[in-house]
C-alpha cells in the first residue's frame, strides 16, 4: 500500500511538472526572442524545462548596473523599467527580456577559452532593472544558456542579435548626454542670440538686459530626431524656442506647420496655465484645461531652450513687451486652431 502511494505521488508529481513545462512553452513560444528565428518544438522544451520561474515583488531591483550578471530573464507577468542614470530608457512588458547583454559576452568569453574569474569581472550589468509591478519571471543562467548555444543555434543567434540592439541603445542614450553636457556650457550670449531671432522679441522692443536675465533661466535641450516634444491632449507646463534643427506642428496627424530657428511652441498652454493659476482656479480643473493642441515633433537632430512654468511667472513681471508678444502669438494660433476645427467638422 504504502509503495503505491509513493508511486502515485511520483506520477502526479511527475504529470505537475510536465504541465508546468508545457505552459512554459505555449507561453515563450509567443515571446518575440523565440519568434524572431524558426525553433523546433522539441527545442522549446529543453530552454523551457530549463527555466527557473520566480515572483518578485513591485519595486524591487533585479539587476544592477556596474554588478557582475550570469543570469538573463523573461517577463511572464509584470514590468520593468531599464534605468540608466535615473532615467528611464526602456518599459519592459510582457515578453521581453533583459539581463542579455551580459550572459551573451559571459558565453562568448568562455567559449573562447577565458577563465570564469577573468570573463565575469568584464562582463558587467549595463543598466538597473527595476519592478514596476509584482512580477512573474523566468530565470535563465549562463550554466545553462552554454550547452544551447550548439544545440539551439536559432535562439543564440536571436539572442546576439538582441544584445547588440539593447548595447546600441545604452551607446545612443550615453552620446545623448554626451552632446546635452556639451549644450549646457552655452553661454549666455548664445541663447539671447537665440531669443534675437524670434518673432516675438522682434515684434516688440523687449530690452537687451531683460532677454539676458531670461536667459540665464532658459534650459538648454538636445532633442533627437523623431522626439515627440509635446503630445496633443497631453497637460503642458514647459514652452520652447528653437535654437537649431526643424519641428513639424500637426493636429491629428495633418501637419499644420513648420517651425525653424526663433520660432516657439507650447506657449499656449503656458500662457493659459499662468493666467488660471494667478486667478486661483484649483489644480485639478487646471490640468482638465490646460491640454496641448497639436503634436510638436523634431524633424531632425535639434536644439531649444526650454522654459518652465516658474520661469514664465517671472517673465510676466519683468519683459511685459515679450509676454504681449506671446500673447499675441497664441492668439492667432488658437485662431487658427478653431479655424481648422471648424473646416474638419
Amino acid at each position: 500500500m504504502f509503495l503505491f502511494f509513493l508511486q502515485s505521488t511520483r506520477h502526479n508529481s511527475e504529470d505537475s511538472a510536465s504541465i508546468c513545462v508545457e505552459e512554459r512553452i505555449s507561453t515563450i513560444k509567443s515571446f518575440c526572442v523565440f519568434r524572431a528565428r524558426e525553433i523546433w518544438p522539441s527545442c522549446l522544451q529543453e530552454v523551457a524545462s530549463t527555466m527557473q520561474e520566480m515572483v518578485l515583488e513591485e519595486g524591487t531591483t533585479v539587476t544592477k548596473r556596474g554588478q557582475p550578471g550570469q543570469d538573463m530573464y523573461w517577463i511572464m507577468s509584470g514590468s520593468c523599467a531599464c534605468v540608466l542614470d535615473d532615467e528611464e530608457i526602456d518599459h519592459l512588458t510582457i515578453g521581453r527580456c533583459f539581463g542579455e547583454v551580459t550572459v551573451v559576452e559571459l558565453c562568448k568569453r568562455l567559449l573562447s577559452g577565458e577563465s570564469f574569474d577573468m570573463a565575469s569581472k568584464e562582463c558587467l550589468r549595463m543598466a538597473d532593472i527595476r519592478t514596476l509591478e509584482r512580477c512573474h519571471l523566468l530565470k535563465l543562467s549562463y550554466l545553462d544558456m552554454l550547452p544551447l548555444i550548439r544545440r539551439i543555434p536559432n535562439l543564440w543567434s536571436s539572442l546576439d542579435e538582441m544584445s547588440r540592439i539593447n548595447i546600441g541603445k545604452v551607446e545612443l542614450k550615453r552620446q545623448k548626454d554626451r552632446y546635452q553636457k556639451s549644450l549646457e556650457l552655452m553661454d549666455v550670449e548664445e541663447r539671447v542670440d537665440a531669443l534675437m531671432a524670434s518673432p516675438c522679441v522682434v515684434s516688440r522692443n523687449v530690452d537687451p538686459s531683460c532677454l539676458k536675465t531670461i536667459a540665464k533661466k532658459l534650459q538648454v535641450c538636445a532633442i533627437p530626431e523623431g522626439d515627440l516634444v509635446i503630445s496633443q491632449g497631453k497637460f503642458g507646463d514647459n514652452m520652447y524656442w528653437v535654437v537649431s534643427g526643424t519641428f513639424s506642428c500637426s493636429v491629428d496627424g495633418v501637419e499644420i506647420d513648420t517651425l525653424t530657428r526663433g520660432q516657439c511652441f507650447g506657449e499656449m498652454t503656458m500662457i493659459k496655465l499662468c493666467r488660471l493659476r494667478k486667478s486661483g482656479v484649483p489644480e485639478s480643473e487646471i490640468r482638465s484645461k490646460c491640454m496641448r493642441a497639436a503634436d510638436v515633433r523634431a524633424v531632425e537632430k535639434s536644439v531649444v531652450l526650454k522654459l518652465s512654468y516658474a520661469d514664465a511667472l517671472y517673465l510676466m513681471r519683468t519683459a511685459p513687451n515679450l509676454w504681449c508678444s506671446l500673447e499675441d502669438i497664441s492668439k492667432q494660433r488658437s485662431t487658427r486652431m478653431e479655424r481648422l476645427s471648424t473646416v474638419v467638422e
